[in-house]
């Protein structure tokens, strides 16, 4: 009786282990595994995201997650282009590692420098700055996200007395801003008057992310003064995603 009690725990005991039912989960969601079941290494690449250290494991039942200012993480992949997503519980058969997918919520531009002024060599004082921002507004108008547009810039004017030098200084020139998203007017400034030292202004609008899906950002300046140049510089364009 002994010899078959003894038998049937050798049998069970073997059966367990090949079945690796002693792995025991961790504080990280992974599984430590019994002396009985493989173990391997799990190497986690976060791509830009807070490092995540490896772990020796035979079974991932879930993965750290990791964080990266102005994105969203998506979670782990299996390759290195992120298409194919980790399914847990991830059987672990030999040294892995892992890479973090991120969705970018933030998005910043700069402009050149310029200035303007009404027909300024027999041209339209028309000038402006424009942005296309890299950002994926499908898988964020998925994830209902709407989107902050905000454009600032630093303007002033510099004398110049050459058109009117018979007539004289004609005073602070004043000018026109407006903002669009594609063709549609999104926020404008009009009757602006321009001071000799630079002063930052700022125009912006919120819109839902699908909205931005094929649309440039413009910012268009115009003014009617014909003695003195309208400079604009340090143009800035930031585009926030937000739920």
């Amino acid at each position: 009786m002994k010899k078959i009690i003894l038998l049937i725990l050798i049998f069970a005991c073997t059966f367990l282990a090949s079945c690796n039912v002693f792995a025991i989960k961790d504080s990280t969601g992974a599984s430590t595994s019994s002396p009985l079941a493989p173990s391997y290494t799990v190497k986690f690449r976060t791509n830009g995201g807070t490092a995540v250290s490896s772990l020796t494991c035979s079974t991932l039942v879930s993965a750290p997650k990791t964080e990266r200012e102005g994105f969203e993480f998506l979670g782990w992949y299996r390759d290195e282009s992120c298409e194919t997503p980790a399914i847990y519980p991830l059987e672990i058969k030999s040294n892995t590692t892992l890479y973090a997918k991120w969705l970018q919520l933030r998005y910043e531009a700069t402009g050149q420098n310029f200035s303007i002024k009404f027909m300024d060599n027999n041209k339209d004082s028309s000038k402006g700055f424009s942005v296309s921002p890299n950002l994926d507004f499908e898988a964020l108008a998925q994830k209902g996200y709407r989107v902050n547009v905000e454009i600032t810039y630093d303007v002033y004017y510099v004398k110049d007395y050459d058109v009117l030098w018979d007539i004289g200084y004609l005073g602070a020139p004043k000018f026109e801003s407006y903002l669009y998203e594609g063709d549609k007017l999104m926020d404008k400034k009009e009757n602006v008057t321009a001071t000799l030292s630079p002063k930052t202004k700022t125009l912006s609008f919120t819109t839902s992310a699908s909205s931005l899906r094929n649309a440039d950002i413009r910012i268009v300046f115009s003014t009617d003064n014909i003695q003195n140049k309208i400079c604009f510089k340090n143009l800035s364009a930031v585009v926030t995603c937000f739920k």
